[in-house]
This record gives C-alpha cells, structure tokens and sequence, in this order.
C-alpha cells in the first residue's frame, strides 16, 4: 500500500509501508532494528521528516523511536551511504548560521547585503531540536498563553 504522509503533496518522497511492519526486532536481524524502524530509517534518509516517516512506518503519534541509541546508528550509516556525513552536515549548517539578505533598489542594483536573522534561527532551531537540546512545545492556545505570562513577567522585573 502507498501513503503520502504529507497529505498528497507531490514534491515529497512517498513511502510504501508493507502491510506486515513488525515493531520488535528479531534475532535475525543483525542491526537490532525492528521492520518498522529499518522502514523509518530509510524514509527519514530518504527526506520525510521524522514525524511523517514514523507515520508512514504504522508508529503512533509523538512515538519518539528517532532517539534509540540503534535507530540513530542505522540513521548515521544510511546518510553515510547517501554521502551525507558529518562534515557535510557541518558546511551546510555552517553557511546557515551566516545567512544573509541582499537588499536591491528599484533598478535591481544591490544597495546592501545584511543578516537573516529568521533563516539562522531555523538552522540553529533544527539542530538544537536534531541534537535534542530543544524540545518543541504543543503550539495550543495553552502554551501561548504560558509564553506570554512568562514574557510579561520578564518584562515586570526589568
């Protein structure tokens, strides 16, 4: 069966979960993954996110399998044989963190070249949350208000 975890769009990978995806692993497996942790694994290396994959892998919601010691190792071996390494890794996050905006005029003349600041928070927000230093928050009405009463607070004692 085919699924499209991400709701029919066409410019993402889609990932065939066999009917049969076991979540235990068994003795023959040399890895110590289960089917549904190999299937996740390949469909993260493949470009789903983690949450689309673990779906698309028959895991429930919020299951956190990403962060298993053997499920980190197998996803490490699997960017390794996409010539995804570390160093790669690095180099991209690096030209991230320095990302700039080119500001042009009316003639298409570039007039300035400044910081973006919004593109080096989404790098280093994704590799604090890959490295699991930060953990996102349900985005509910609840934790807004949370965010606020902790920003007013701030706010009262400066």
């Amino acid at each position: 069966m085919e699924t499209d975890p991400i709701g029919g769009n066409p410019f993402l990978p889609t990932f065939e979960a066999p009917e049969d995806l076991d979540r235990r692993p068994r003795p023959e497996d040399p890895d110590g993954l289960a089917p549904a942790e190999r299937a996740l694994v390949e469909a993260v290396a493949d470009g789903l996110t983690p949450t689309a994959a673990g779906r698309a892998a028959g895991y429930a919601e919020g299951t956190d399998v990403v962060r298993r010691p053997a499920v980190q190792s197998a996803l490490l071996s699997a960017f390794a044989r996409r010539g995804i390494d570390e160093d790669r890794i690095a180099k991209v996050v690096n030209r991230g963190l320095k990302a700039t905006r080119r500001i042009y005029d009316k003639a298409g003349n570039l007039v300035d070249e400044i910081p973006d600041h919004i593109a080096r928070h989404r790098y280093l927000d994704t590799v604090l949350t890959v490295r699991g230093d930060l953990k996102h928050h349900e985005n509910n009405e609840e934790s807004w208000e949370m965010a606020l009463m902790m920003v007013r607070g701030r706010r009262g004692r400066e």
